[in-house]
């Protein structure tokens, strides 16, 4: 694993100033109480006075099954904080007489915008993790999940930070930093497994066959994800090769975090299956069937300003 920081420990944690900015026309419909609860245990001051700014759904479908996203952007006037709320729907798994299911439900938020240097230089900001949760029991994936953003934040990153920064990164020591935040990605997963009794128990030379058949499904998957990272590692370097100064430096580095964080999360997915397998195929020979029912990653970009 990388030790440099990433992008997230760069700014977000330097960058700890308010602007104010104008407030939006935004909708008079009545805001859920769920909603001004949560956004408040989240952090957004003056939750009982926001108000509605846009909403958007989204959704994932495999075969009969799918799963839905909507999201809610809610403001405050005379603030630039932006409280988002969404909630996944997952899919719901037909009941059958000795037949359970198991439900695992996450979320990931990714935000995307600018980083307006005083020298002039605008640099790009685009899917940086900014939020995450998951969970797994036996009720359907239902809930919400929030998420306070700042629009705008200014402040002065220290001389001194050129010791810790990447040599890439090195000109923002000492300068003034604003970052903007224009657009939230609300990424909600939703899996269900079922569990049934087998007419009868899967022999050891089955058990093995059902665990490398599942096995090689993951490696697939798996190797589908990093040749995806690589392409876009390949193609954000493409871009730096065309610009000069600062621009170029946060390019090549965005390109790198996020080829380290996409190839973790890959090979992190494919030794949880792999563990997954093998709990599966002891099941199996203890007659118990386990299948998944569904895999879906719905999701939706959601406008702050």
């Amino acid at each position: 694993m990388s030790r440099r920081p990433t992008l997230a420990v760069l700014v977000t944690a330097l960058l700890g100033a308010v602007v104010v900015v104008p407030s939006h026309a935004a909708s008079a419909a009545t805001v859920p109480s769920s909603h001004v609860e949560t956004c408040r245990a989240s952090g957004l001051d003056g939750a009982a006075r926001m108000t509605l700014l846009t909403t958007r759904t989204g959704r994932d479908r495999s075969g009969t099954h799918a799963s839905f996203v909507k999201a809610w952007v809610y403001a405050v006037a005379g603030s630039d904080l932006r409280c988002v709320v969404a909630r996944l729907d997952g899919a719901r798994v037909e009941r059958k007489p000795g037949r359970t299911a198991t439900y695992s439900v996450g979320h990931l938020a990714l935000r995307s915008g600018l980083v307006v240097v005083d020298t002039g230089e605008v640099l790009p900001v685009s899917g940086e993790p900014v939020g995450s949760s998951g969970s797994i029991g036996s009720t359907r994936g239902i809930g919400l999940v929030t998420e306070v953003i700042d629009l705008e934040e200014t402040d002065t990153i220290p001389a001194a930070a050129v010791d810790f920064l990447p040599p890439e990164l090195a000109g923002l020591a000492g300068h003034d930093v604003t970052l903007t935040t224009d657009t939230l990605e609300v990424v909600m997963t939703a899996t269900s497994w079922t569990e049934s009794l087998r007419a009868r128990p899967m022999t050891a030379s089955q058990a093995r066959k059902r665990r490398a058949a599942e096995v090689a499904r993951a490696r697939t998957i798996r190797d589908s994800q990093m040749a995806a990272a690589a392409a876009a590692r390949d193609a954000t370097l493409a871009q730096a090769a065309g610009a000069t100064g600062l621009t170029a430096g946060w390019l090549r580095f965005s390109a790198d975090q996020e080829f380290v964080l996409a190839t973790e999360a890959a090979r992190a997915a494919f030794a949880t299956s792999k563990r997954m397998a093998r709990d599966h195929a002891r099941l199996a020979r203890e007659g118990v069937e386990v299948r998944q029912a569904y895999e879906h990653e719905a999701r939706v970009a959601v406008p702050l300003v």
